[in-house]
């Protein structure tokens, strides 16, 4: 018996596992045979589940007012990196989360897998608006596989507040609809968001 401590990727897998078995023997004489411990996989699991991860990265650019003196973040690109070593059963979906004080607008405007022109099937989900957030969700068609890379430009439309601002929200990126897979590999990289913000 022994205890599993989760790890992140990519030290979340193990290298050549050995199998779980046991001595047996008769009473009073030395055990000479060994027997597996490792279950019948059932027919009805199908095929052996491959592990998968994605990872979520950026480029961001910098909003300012009151003559610079004031400034935000907003994100103009998002990366989505497959890790593998399987395909995610699932298209890549995302959202962002920005202040509506400073951002009017958000659209996806070009997209790339692997450095080339894709057409990743990018659909809007949904568009979210209060007085303290906007939040937009997008998911397209594309189910990285491992190595892929699935670039996405984004254009902003900003606003120019008249001066401070009483709070702000802090822009976020993250994975959505990713399901609940037991092959999922936890990147530590599922979300990306920027604190740096001085607008008061």
């Amino acid at each position: 018996m022994g205890t599993a401590f989760p790890v992140l990727y990519p030290y979340d897998l193990v290298a050549g596992p050995a199998g779980a078995t046991a001595a047996v023997h008769h009473k009073n004489v030395r055990p000479t045979d060994r027997r597996s411990l490792k279950p019948g996989r059932p027919h009805a699991f199908g095929r052996v589940a491959t592990p998968w991860g994605l990872e979520v990265s950026g480029v961001w650019n910098r909003h300012e007012w009151a003559n610079g003196e004031r400034w935000c973040h907003y994100p103009v690109r998002i990366t989505r990196n497959g890790v593998g070593p399987g395909t995610a059963p699932v298209a890549a979906s995302f959202s962002v989360a920005l202040d509506p004080q400073v951002v009017s607008d958000v659209r996806i405007v070009s997209a790339r897998l692997n450095g080339k022109a894709h057409d990743a099937g990018v659909r809007l989900l949904s568009a979210t608006r209060t007085a303290s957030l906007f939040e937009i969700r997008w998911t397209t068609r594309v189910k990285p596989r491992s190595g892929d890379r699935l670039d996405l430009g984004l254009e902003v439309r900003t606003r120019k507040p008249p001066g401070d601002l009483p709070t702000v929200k802090h822009p976020t990126v993250g994975l959505i609809g990713m399901g609940n897979h037991i092959t999922q590999r936890q990147t530590g990289l599922n979300s990306m968001s920027r604190s740096d913000s001085q607008w008061a």
